[in-house]
């Protein structure tokens, strides 16, 4: 019986034990600074936009629906971009580059390369970001979601734009879809952009017809 007792005992002790190093642990866990947020970038791989031209975006809780007036699209044949700027300065702006046009549809990374843009005194390509957001603090500010102002990072396919494809419309008429998921960095040379001067994230969709003389899809 004593025998029966001392088991029963042991095992409860154990037990206490246990479920005491248990919740010390995940007390410890819960008091470690949490690391920097993952933005889950999504698989849209079906286009459920509709065709009617429109560009809105989220900058954090705030919400930016931009009038066709004040987008702007901008072709390069050099380096087979297309950029879209959105919005004005004195609200806030968006600008996106879409690069490798021909591979679409598809994910877009934080960053790209083009042959047209070098490295100031280096003989490299320099990587080049594919959403900034500009926006007038007093002096109009950016920030963008691949250089923090501190070092250029390598760009990663991290799914920052899904692009759904160019359709052409006409001769010279095209239109163009997508998605924004990504997060612009706090930029160290944006002091004076105050508490604004953090890391954004951003997210949103476009539906956007332009006129080009140059490009052949």
């Amino acid at each position: 019986m004593k025998k029966a007792i001392s088991s029963i005992g042991i095992s409860i002790v154990i037990v206490l034990v246990v479920f005491t190093s248990c919740g010390s642990s995940n007390k410890k866990q819960s008091q470690l600074t949490p690391g920097p947020q993952v933005i889950e970038n999504k698989e849209f791989d079906q286009d459920t936009l509709p065709d009617k031209p429109h560009f809105k975006f989220t900058v954090d809780d705030t919400f930016y629906k931009i009038d066709s007036t004040e987008i702007k699209v901008y072709y390069s044949s050099s380096d087979a971009t297309i950029r879209i700027d959105a919005g004005a300065n004195e609200t806030g702006r968006l600008s996106i580059v879409i690069d490798n046009l021909r591979n679409l549809p598809g994910l877009r990374g934080n960053g790209w390369k083009g042959a047209n843009i070098i490295q100031p005194g280096a003989d490299t390509v320099s990587s080049q970001p594919t959403v900034t957001f500009y926006k007038n603090l007093g002096i109009v500010s950016s920030w963008n979601n691949l250089d923090n102002g501190f070092n250029q990072a390598a760009p990663k396919q991290d799914g920052s734009l899904y692009i759904y494809g160019i359709q052409r419309m006409g001769e010279r008429n095209f239109l163009i879809k997508g998605r924004i998921q990504t997060r612009v960095l706090k930029n160290k040379y944006e002091s004076s952009a105050g508490e604004f001067n953090r890391d954004h994230t951003i997210s949103g969709s476009f539906v956007v017809r332009f006129e080009d003389y140059w490009l052949k899809l």
